[in-house]
Parts: structure tokens; sequence; C-alpha cells
């Protein structure tokens, strides 16, 4: 029931849990895919633009694939 979208609650009640925490504790590794889900959900509301990191943490410039004329290697330097 979880796996179809079935809100724990509901799944807690039918199966005559008393907590809805004792239904997620016993079957809650079931549904790893919800978590994957949230995730993606969660990220898209605080990140709704896609930005791309360098892998030292610094923005490039997407067209060229250099870095922004005023940048360095070690980050934005004064114009």
């Amino acid at each position: 029931m979880l796996n179809h979208g079935v809100p724990s609650i509901i799944v807690s009640r039918r199966l005559g849990h008393s907590k809805v925490s004792t239904t997620l504790d016993i079957y809650g590794h079931l549904i790893p895919e919800m978590q994957n889900e949230a995730a993606e959900l969660i990220d898209d509301l605080i990140f709704p633009i896609e930005v791309e990191l360098h892998t030292n943490c610094t923005r490039k410039d997407k067209s060229s694939n250099k870095y922004p004329h005023h940048w360095n290697k070690k980050g934005p330097t004064e114009k």
C-alpha cells in the first residue's frame, strides 16, 4: 500500500497499528523509492534553478567552459 501512494496513517490504521511510527518502523525499508522522490522534491523546491558548480565550488561560464574574465582559479578577483 505504501508503494502505491496510500498515506502511511491509512496503512497504519488498516494494519491495526496504534501508531504510524510502528508501521514505518516495520515497513519503512520497503519504500526507498519514496525517499528518492522526496529528496528530489525538496531539491526542486530549494534549488528551482539548476546551477553548475566547478569542482572547487566556483561558478563556471557554461558557454565557453572558462572562468568569467574577472575570476581566476582561486575565485573572484577585484576588477
